[in-house]
């Protein structure tokens, strides 16, 4: 298994503190098939912001989150931030919490999307797609992992990200097998994880190899990445083993 080493010391050790005061248990890690130096694409739940801190912390694997724009461009990031967060605060004054925003939580982010080497996405943009897919297929190319978090909120009957399960997805991701198989002549594996909130475990599911030959692929992807995930989230250690 591949050691989690980021670019910076200092990211490191963040990450290793966050560990110790926020321990959880990783299940099912050594057990995920992979060719020799080939790359895989990991699919998780988002639960909110619980997804993304979890599997940064705990998947025991190198890889390249694909983000939001929003998140990845300064002032995007800081738009974004202002607008769905910190004027939902009340009781902090639009000065402060924009200086706030500018000099504290964006610098801040930028340096944790730098050392992840984040990958922006660009939904509804087909020309940003497109550098999202050039990107990620160079990526790969290298041997190095994905990371991504495909579910569409708007699924969920709240609109919001389901805190346990997961919501449907959107299938574009599925692309990614598509563009690297066309490349490389390979097909790439998809590998399902549940970042579990209620039990404090991420837990790694039975992966699937991209079908070139398969005609409805995005359907046959999707269903048995989020059925793993749906499985994974039953009570009981049992249920993700």
């Amino acid at each position: 298994m591949e050691k989690q080493y980021w670019k910076s010391r200092a990211f490191n050790a963040l990450v290793r503190f966050l560990r110790f005061v926020y321990p959880h248990r990783v299940i099912g890690a050594d057990e995920v098939e992979r060719e020799e130096g080939e790359p895989l694409v990991f699919v998780c739940n988002h639960g909110e912001i619980y997804g993304p801190v979890a599997t940064v912390l705990f998947v025991p694997f190198r890889f390249h989150p694909w983000s939001t724009c929003e998140m990845t461009d300064r002032e995007m990031m800081s738009r974004y931030i202002y607008e769905n967060d910190v004027k939902r605060m009340k009781w902090l004054p639009n000065p402060v919490g924009k200086w706030a925003v500018d000099h504290v939580c964006v610098p801040f982010m930028m340096w944790v999307k730098e050392n992840l080497g984040s990958i922006p996405v660009y939904h509804g943009d087909t020309r940003g797609l497109m550098r999202t897919f050039r990107e990620t297929i160079s990526v790969m190319e290298k041997g190095e992992n994905i990371l991504l978090f495909p579910e569409n909120s708007a699924t969920s009957e709240t609109g919001k990200f389901v805190r346990e399960g997961a919501s449907e997805f959107f299938t574009g991701f599925v692309t990614i097998g598509m563009l690297y198989h066309n490349r490389t002549g390979k097909c790439a594996r998809f590998v399902p994880v549940y970042a579990d909130k209620k039990r404090r475990r991420v837990c790694f599911g039975k992966s699937i190899v991209y079908d070139p030959d398969c005609r409805d692929e995005k359907q046959r992807l999707c269903s048995h990445l989020r059925g793993e995930l749906l499985r994974m989230a039953q009570v009981g250690d049992s249920a993700a083993q």
